[in-house]
Protein backbone atom coordinates (compact mmCIF):
# COMPACT_ATOMS: atom_id res chain seq x y z
CA UNK A 1 0.00 0.00 0.00
CA UNK A 2 1.26 3.52 -0.96
CA UNK A 3 0.24 5.14 1.95
CA UNK A 4 1.78 8.99 0.66
CA UNK A 5 -1.34 8.92 -1.93
CA UNK A 6 -3.74 8.90 1.34
CA UNK A 7 -1.08 11.38 3.38
CA UNK A 8 -4.03 14.37 3.07
CA UNK A 9 -6.75 11.60 4.58
CA UNK A 10 -4.82 11.81 7.78
CA UNK A 11 -5.74 16.05 8.86
CA UNK A 12 -8.36 15.83 11.67
CA UNK A 13 -6.58 12.20 12.36
CA UNK A 14 -4.81 10.77 15.14
CA UNK A 15 -1.66 10.08 17.12
CA UNK A 16 -1.76 7.35 19.31
CA UNK A 17 2.00 6.33 20.29
CA UNK A 18 5.50 7.63 19.46
CA UNK A 19 7.67 4.84 20.06
CA UNK A 20 11.51 5.91 19.23
CA UNK A 21 14.23 2.95 19.68
CA UNK A 22 17.86 3.30 18.68
CA UNK A 23 17.07 4.70 14.86
CA UNK A 24 13.40 3.62 14.07
CA UNK A 25 10.57 5.62 15.15
CA UNK A 26 6.80 3.69 14.65
CA UNK A 27 3.73 6.39 14.75
CA UNK A 28 0.32 4.86 15.43
CA UNK A 29 -2.12 6.60 13.61
CA UNK A 30 -5.89 7.04 12.57
CA UNK A 31 -7.12 8.90 9.63
CA UNK A 32 -10.06 10.67 9.55
CA UNK A 33 -12.98 8.83 8.43
CA UNK A 34 -12.87 7.65 4.88
CA UNK A 35 -15.53 8.58 1.90
CA UNK A 36 -15.68 5.38 -0.16
CA UNK A 37 -14.89 6.76 -3.35
CA UNK A 38 -11.31 7.79 -1.58
CA UNK A 39 -10.71 4.56 -1.28
CA UNK A 40 -9.38 3.62 -4.82
CA UNK A 41 -6.73 0.76 -3.76
CA UNK A 42 -9.70 -0.91 -1.76
CA UNK A 43 -7.36 -0.57 1.14
CA UNK A 44 -9.38 -2.63 4.02
CA UNK A 45 -10.30 0.31 6.81
CA UNK A 46 -11.62 0.04 10.42
CA UNK A 47 -14.79 -0.24 11.17
CA UNK A 48 -14.92 3.13 11.82
CA UNK A 49 -13.61 3.79 8.24
CA UNK A 50 -10.12 4.96 8.89
CA UNK A 51 -6.97 3.98 7.81
CA UNK A 52 -5.65 2.75 10.84
CA UNK A 53 -1.99 1.10 12.02
CA UNK A 54 1.59 1.88 12.25
CA UNK A 55 4.17 4.54 10.74
CA UNK A 56 7.11 2.87 10.57
CA UNK A 57 10.35 5.06 9.48
CA UNK A 58 13.43 3.10 9.89
CA UNK A 59 17.23 4.06 9.40
CA UNK A 60 16.38 7.50 11.54
CA UNK A 61 18.77 10.56 10.13
CA UNK A 62 17.32 13.49 12.12
CA UNK A 63 13.91 14.24 13.82
CA UNK A 64 13.32 18.06 13.91
CA UNK A 65 10.54 20.06 15.71
CA UNK A 66 9.09 23.52 14.70
CA UNK A 67 12.93 23.50 13.06
CA UNK A 68 14.86 22.88 15.62
CA UNK A 69 17.30 19.65 15.81
CA UNK A 70 15.61 17.18 18.18
CA UNK A 71 18.66 14.78 19.57
CA UNK A 72 16.74 13.19 22.06
CA UNK A 73 14.44 10.45 21.72
CA UNK A 74 10.55 10.92 20.63
CA UNK A 75 8.03 10.08 23.34
CA UNK A 76 4.43 10.72 24.39
CA UNK A 77 4.32 13.12 26.86
CA UNK A 78 0.13 13.80 26.50
CA UNK A 79 -2.15 10.97 25.95
CA UNK A 80 -3.28 11.95 22.10
CA UNK A 81 -2.47 14.19 19.16
CA UNK A 82 -4.52 15.65 16.78
CA UNK A 83 -3.30 15.49 12.99
CA UNK A 84 -3.10 19.02 11.48
CA UNK A 85 -1.07 17.83 8.56
CA UNK A 86 0.90 14.53 7.63
CA UNK A 87 2.98 14.50 4.44
CA UNK A 88 5.13 11.65 3.43
CA UNK A 89 8.03 11.42 0.87
CA UNK A 90 10.52 8.67 -0.16
CA UNK A 91 12.51 9.63 2.98
CA UNK A 92 11.02 11.75 4.78
CA UNK A 93 7.69 12.60 7.32
CA UNK A 94 6.19 15.76 8.36
CA UNK A 95 3.86 16.15 11.23
CA UNK A 96 2.09 18.73 12.02
CA UNK A 97 0.07 18.01 15.38
CA UNK A 98 -1.37 19.24 18.80
CA UNK A 99 -1.63 17.22 21.80
CA UNK A 100 -3.65 16.99 24.69
CA UNK A 101 -4.61 14.54 28.34
CA UNK A 102 -7.85 13.14 28.53
CA UNK A 103 -9.58 12.95 32.13
CA UNK A 104 -9.05 12.05 34.60
CA UNK A 105 -5.87 14.20 34.00
CA UNK A 106 -6.22 17.64 33.86
CA UNK A 107 -7.32 18.59 31.09
CA UNK A 108 -4.51 20.33 28.49
CA UNK A 109 -3.69 21.27 25.04
CA UNK A 110 -0.62 22.20 23.24
CA UNK A 111 0.62 24.81 20.63
CA UNK A 112 1.03 22.98 17.28
CA UNK A 113 4.06 21.60 16.81
CA UNK A 114 6.01 20.02 13.49
CA UNK A 115 7.94 17.32 13.54
CA UNK A 116 10.42 16.55 10.33
CA UNK A 117 11.90 13.43 10.30
CA UNK A 118 14.14 12.02 7.83
CA UNK A 119 14.65 8.09 7.74
CA UNK A 120 16.29 5.33 4.93
CA UNK A 121 13.21 3.60 4.82
CA UNK A 122 9.22 4.53 5.43
CA UNK A 123 6.59 2.01 5.12
CA UNK A 124 2.97 1.51 6.63
CA UNK A 125 1.72 -1.51 7.88
CA UNK A 126 -1.84 -1.19 7.97
CA UNK A 127 -3.35 -2.95 11.11
CA UNK A 128 -7.48 -2.01 10.61
CA UNK A 129 -8.80 -3.77 14.08
CA UNK A 130 -5.34 -1.85 15.71
CA UNK A 131 -8.42 0.56 17.82
CA UNK A 132 -11.51 -1.33 17.67
CA UNK A 133 -11.67 -1.99 21.67
CA UNK A 134 -10.96 1.61 22.03
CA UNK A 135 -14.13 2.26 19.55
CA UNK A 136 -16.20 -0.09 21.19
CA UNK A 137 -15.50 1.09 24.83
CA UNK A 138 -16.32 4.96 23.71
CA UNK A 139 -19.48 3.24 22.36
CA UNK A 140 -20.36 1.53 25.08
CA UNK A 141 -20.31 4.68 27.19
CA UNK A 142 -22.85 7.01 25.05
CA UNK A 143 -25.22 3.64 25.34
Amino acid sequence: MDIKKYSGCFHDGVVYNMQHKNNEIILSLESAELRPEWNKDKIKLSKERTITGYLHLQGVKSVSINTNIFPKRLKMIYDIGEIYDLEISEQSVVLVASWSNDAPKLPEETDVFIYKIEAEKIYWENVPTAYDALWDALDQKTD
